[in-house]
């Protein structure tokens, strides 16, 4: 197969070199940038050699080679110094004993080969929308605090949301660092991601992991709660009605006692009060025992009252009440 082939060519090409007493070059070199984290990394062969180490450069502007990372054993530089305009050429080389291998050459530019990481995200709910704010970490190596952002003269992030639990993802492009996502249903939680987008350059950046978040009530009440607040007020409202009532009537109740008793006078004063005669003067009398002696309608009791007052007063005062008593005493005084 190809890959055993390969395997052949790359071990009997490290075999002559040993034989011969050249040094192999470091293998797989390519650059590792993130978010202009410029990181050069390479692999070496496994071959039995003892202190081995790396130097590698970078060329300036005047075309002259630099040390970045000279003599190292590990299997990385940091390049990230850089400019972050035009094209850089960096070299490395393995060093040993007995000798070192040839360069190998890279080329970089820094901007366009980048790799834009994934952005920041910061979600909070206002009202039934969601307030996205964008933001990137702080380039290393520079004065100000610049972000990758800042090195692009066209921008814009790209955020996906969707509600959880759907699989339905709507898009939204914008170039502000904080926007609102529209169209959004209150009291729902929505999952977002984004990414950098850089148009002059048609080049994405990663997508951030997705973040949920609910958003919050609209203002509006639901129909729901207005119908349990209306029938709740109902209830409070018949509540206050049946219990003023109740009181109102027991307040009247009292009343009709206190002021109304619920007696009626007995017999015997009913028909004393008929055999009462009234003179013109307004003045009133007890009429003769023969007048009423003379009407045979007339109870005996009543006659017998007429006939002896002096005997009507034990009889009655047993069972009148105490204002009727001082009545029936004044009249029998008489």
């Amino acid at each position: 197969t190809i890959w055993s082939r390969f395997s052949l060519q790359w071990l009997f090409e490290n075999i002559l070199c040993a034989l011969l007493g050249a040094v192999p070059k470091p293998e797989n070199v390519r650059m590792n940038s993130v978010n202009l984290k410029n990181i050069l990394e390479w692999e070496l062969a496994p071959l039995p050699y003892e202190n081995v180490t790396f130097t590698a450069q970078s060329m300036s502007y005047t075309g002259v080679f630099e040390d970045v990372c000279k003599n190292i054993v590990l299997r990385q530089c940091d390049f990230s110094h850089l400019a972050k305009y035009g094209d850089h050429t960096l070299r490395i080389w393995m060093e040993t004993e007995g000798g070192h291998s040839d360069w190998v050459n890279v080329t970089f530019h820094p901007v366009e080969d980048t790799v834009i990481g994934p952005p920041n995200l910061q979600v909070k709910p206002v009202s039934s929308s969601l307030h996205v704010h964008f933001s990137f970490p702080k380039i290393e190596n520079e004065p100000e605090t610049w972000t990758l952002k800042d090195y692009y003269g066209s921008w814009e992030y790209k955020v996906l949301y969707w509600k959880r639990g759907t699989s339905q993802k709507l898009e939204m492009v914008t170039p502000f660092e904080s926007d609102m996502l529209p169209d959004l249903d209150p009291r729902t939680t929505y999952c977002l991601q984004a990414q950098g987008l850089v148009p002059a350059l048609n080049k994405s950046g990663l997508w951030s992991q997705p973040i949920c978040e609910t958003t919050a009530d609209d203002g509006k009440t639901p129909v729901w709660v207005i119908a349990v607040m209306l029938l709740a007020s109902l209830v409070a409202v018949l509540l206050v009605v049946l219990c003023s009532f109740s009181v109102l009537w027991y307040l009247y109740r009292q009343a009709r006692y206190v002021f109304f008793p619920g007696y009626s006078l007995p017999k015997l004063l009913k028909e004393v009060g008929r055999a009462l005669l009234c003179s013109d003067n307004g003045k009133c009398r007890l009429g003769s025992a023969l007048e009423l002696r003379g009407n045979r309608s007339s109870s005996p009791l009543v006659s017998k009252f007429l006939v002896g007052r002096k005997h009507v007063y034990p009889l009655l005062c047993c069972s009148l009440p105490s204002a009727q008593h001082s009545a029936l005493h004044t009249l029998s005084a008489r």
